[in-house]
């Protein structure tokens, strides 16, 4: 009988917390898409008064996921604008088992990337809501061969 009670304890302590990971991922990912569209140039001063850096001269994706994961009450990683630097903390994830709102970190030509996953785009690729993409915030897809790492917060 114990047992059987240690055992139904186990399984609601797991699925209360996928849903506590859920629902502050939803969080993540529902804060980022109220900033899409918003350009480099074109909105330099609001991005600049919400990020903290002028986006114009700094590569901004790391300020955008900080400033995503502060407005949704989480803990961002030391020296955030560097985006491999958000493999430092959370929980490590399978691209297999992410979820919307996970961080995801890429390898680009340039160097490191980071964003919220999206989603699959299909055709090999990976759908991430991100800052600094084509110099503003939006959807892009990018190689999933490319991913380095995904975390959950």
């Amino acid at each position: 009988m114990k047992t059987l009670q240690l055992f139904l304890l186990a399984i609601i302590f797991i699925v209360v917390a996928m849903i506590i990971t859920t629902k502050a991922n939803a969080g993540s990912y529902s804060t980022a898409k109220r900033y899409i569209g918003l350009h480099e140039n074109k909105h330099k001063t609001k991005l600049k008064r919400i990020l903290g850096v002028n986006p114009a001269v700094t590569p901004w994706c790391g300020a955008f996921v900080k400033t995503v994961h502060k407005k949704s009450g989480k803990v961002v990683p030391k020296g955030p604008l560097r985006s491999i630097n958000w493999l430092s903390r959370g929980k490590k994830v399978s691209l297999k088992r992410a979820r919307k709102g996970d961080i995801v970190v890429i390898r680009t030509s340039y160097g490191h990337h980071v964003g919220i996953f999206s989603g699959f785009a299909g055709n090999g690729r990976v759908k991430i809501l991100g800052g600094n993409q084509s110099n503003r915030v939006k959807y892009s897809n990018f190689k999933i061969r490319s991913v380095i790492g995904v975390r959950r917060y």
